[in-house]
C-alpha cells in the first residue's frame, strides 16, 4: 500500500509541535502513584488509582470531550461520531516499585537525552495520553473518521483487569479495538495467565521474617530475611555469604538480617532475571547451624524456584504455537511462620488451564505444601489468514518503519486484548530510531526500575497508531 505522504507528514508536523503539551500531560499522569492498595468506597483500587482515572478523565473534558468515570473502576471518553466505534484502551494503574533506582524516584518522573523516566511512563500512561492526543489532532487536522473513538482509562490492568470485566458488562463493545500496550507491529494473540500461592507445611523456626515483592508480574530482585540472635547461625551464614555482592548481612540488637538481591523483569518474560528469593533459599539451604525442619522447607522452596519453566512444578510445556510455558515468583512473606511464595504462569492455548492446575495442586500437596489459586485466565490467539486488520496493520507499520519483513506475532505478556473482540495490541514507543540511556542491567523497562520511554519513537507510536485507525475505519 501506499500511504498518503501529505497526511503523514501533516501528522508528524503536528506531534511535533505538541509534543512539549504531551509530555507535559504525561508526566503529570506519571506522578500519580497509581499503584492498587486495599479498597474503599467509590474508589475500589485505592485512591491514587482513583486520583489517576480522575486526572486522565478531566484531560477529556478539558479538551471538549464527553468523559466520566464509572464507578471508581474505568474511565471512557467518547471523540466524534458515527454507527459504529473504534476503542482504544490504555491503563492508569501501575506495578509496585522497588529500591535501586538510579536516574530518578519512581513518580518523580524526569527528562533525560530525550528520554522520559519514570513509574508508568511506558507501562501505560503513556498509552492513555496517546489516547488523548490524537481524538484532539483529527479534531484540529480534520480529519474525518466514520466512526466514533472510544477512549478507555483502566484501574486494575496490573492486578487481574475487573475493571475491564466491569467495563464490558456496563458499556457497549467497540466493533475494533487497539491496545498500545505491547510492540509492533501486532499482536494477535496472548497466553493464558495462572497466579497462585502456595504455602510451606510447618513455621520455620529460627527465621522470624522471609519477606520481598509486591506483584505477582514482576521477578522478584529483593528479599530481606531476619534470623534469630545465634551466633553460630550468624557465623555460618556470614561465611557462606562472604565475598557475594549479592547478599548483604546486618547484624542488630537481638537478631541479624541477610539481604539477597537479584535482576527483576517482567514476569512474561523472565529470560535473564535472577530470582532474589531463590538466591536466598539456595544460600540457605545447606546451613546446618538451621534445624532440620527449617532446610527442609528451604530445600524444597529452592527446588521449585530453580529455573523460570516449572520443570519441578510437573507443568514444564512447549506449546506449538507460543513455545515455552514460563513460571516465576514474585512476592514471598510469612503467615503464621509458613513461607508463602507467590507465582505467575504464561502458558500456551494448546495448554488445558485447568489440568494443569490439578497438576500444581498434587505436585505441592504431595509434598505437604498448600496450593491457593489467584487467578487463571486463558489466553486467546485471533485468525492469522484472511484477516483485514491484520494485514493492514502489519502494511502502515511495515510502510513507515522500511522493514517489509516485519510479521504479527504473539505474546507472552496480558494486555486487555484478552477481555476485547476484535483487539489488536500494538507498542507504544517503536524500535527504529530509539535512544537509550546508560543504565544498569535489569533497569528501563516496563516493571524494572529506571522504567522508561524514548519521546521520539514514542511519538512514532502514536502516528503509527493515528494511521491504523484511519486505515482501518476505512475497513469496518
Amino acid at each position: 500500500m501506499a500511504l498518503n505522504k501529505e497526511l503523514v507528514a501533516k501528522i508528524d508536523a503536528y506531534l511535533a509541535e505538541h509534543k512539549d503539551d504531551i509530555v507535559k500531560d504525561l508526566m503529570d499522569l506519571a506522578r500519580i502513584p497509581s499503584i492498587r492498595t486495599e479498597g474503599t468506597e467509590g474508589a475500589p483500587y485505592g485512591q491514587e488509582c482513583l486520583n489517576a482515572l480522575n486526572a486522565a478523565s478531566d484531560l477529556f473534558k478539558k479538551n471538549g470531550f464527553k468523559s466520566a468515570v464509572y464507578g471508581g473502576r474505568y474511565g471512557v471518553a467518547e471523540c466524534g461520531e458515527g454507527e459504529k466505534s473504534i476503542g482504544i484502551f490504555g491503563h492508569c494503574d501501575v506495578v509496585p516499585v522497588s529500591e535501586g533506582w538510579v536516574v530518578t524516584e519512581p513518580f518523580e518522573p524526569v527528562v533525560k537525552d530525550g528520554i522520559l523516566v519514570g513509574r508508568g511512563v511506558c507501562d501505560n500512561k503513556a498509552g492513555v495520553i496517546a489516547s488523548l492526543y490524537i481524538p484532539i489532532m483529527f479534531r484540529d487536522l480534520g480529519i474525518k473518521l466514520n466512526s466514533k473513538l472510544v477512549c478507555y482509562m483502566g484501574g486494575a490492568e496490573e492486578t487481574g483487569m475487573d475493571d475491564l470485566d466491569c467495563f464490558n458488562k456496563e458499556q457497549p463493545m467497540p466493533d475494533l479495538n487497539f491496545v498500545p500496550d505491547g510492540t509492533f507491529p501486532v499482536s494477535y494473540g496472548e497466553k493464558g495467565i495462572c497466579r497462585f500461592w502456595t504455602e510451606a507445611p510447618k513455621p520455620l523456626e529460627k527465621i522470624v521474617e522471609f519477606s520481598g515483592g509486591n506483584a505477582f508480574n514482576i521477578v522478584l530482585d529483593d528479599v530481606l530475611v531476619k534470623f534469630v540472635d545465634d551466633e553460630e547461625l550468624f557465623n555460618e551464614v556470614s561465611a557462606k555469604a562472604a565475598g557475594r555482592s549479592e547478599f548483604k548481612i546486618e547484624k542488630c540488637d537481638g537478631d541479624f538480617t541477610l539481604r539477597a538481591r537479584g535482576s527483576s523483569k517482567h514476569a512474561a518474560e523472565p529470560e535473564g532475571s535472577v530470582n532474589a528469593t531463590w538466591l536466598v533459599t539456595n544460600l540457605l539451604k545447606d546451613i546446618k547451624a538451621l534445624p532440620e525442619s527449617d532446610r527442609e522447607v528451604i530445600s524444597y522452596a529452592e527446588y521449585i524456584l530453580d529455573g523460570s519453566y516449572g520443570v519441578h512444578l510437573n507443568i514444564a510445556d512447549n506449546d506449538p504455537v507460543f513455545t515455552k510455558l514460563t513460571c516465576v515468583n514474585g512476592m514471598v512473606a510469612l503467615n503464621e511462620g509458613k513461607m508463602r511464595l507467590s507465582y505467575d504462569i504464561r502458558y500456551g492455548t494448546a495448554t488445558d488451564g485447568k489440568k494443569m492446575v490439578e497438576t500444581l495442586e498434587k505436585t505441592l500437596g504431595e509434598n505437604g505444601w498448600k496450593f491457593e489459586l489467584h487467578e487463571l485466565d486463558d489466553g486467546f490467539l485471533l485468525e492469522r489468514e484472511n484477516n483485514k486488520f491484520l494485514d493492514k496493520i502489519v502494511e502502515i507499520y511495515r510502510e513507515l518503519s522500511g522493514d517489509d519483513k516485519a510479521e504479527p506475532f504473539l505474546m507472552s505478556g496480558g494486555t486487555y486484548s484478552r477481555r476485547l473482540k476484535n483487539s489488536y495490541s500494538i507498542g507504544d514507543n517503536v524500535r527504529y530510531g530509539r535512544t537509550k540511556l546508560d543504565l544498569p542491567a535489569g533497569h528501563g523497562r516496563a516493571h524494572q526500575c529506571d522504567e522508561c520511554i524514548c519521546i521520539k519513537t514514542y511519538l512514532e507510536a502514536m502516528k503509527i497508531l493515528a494511521l491504523n485507525i484511519i486505515e482501518c475505519d476505512k475497513l469496518l
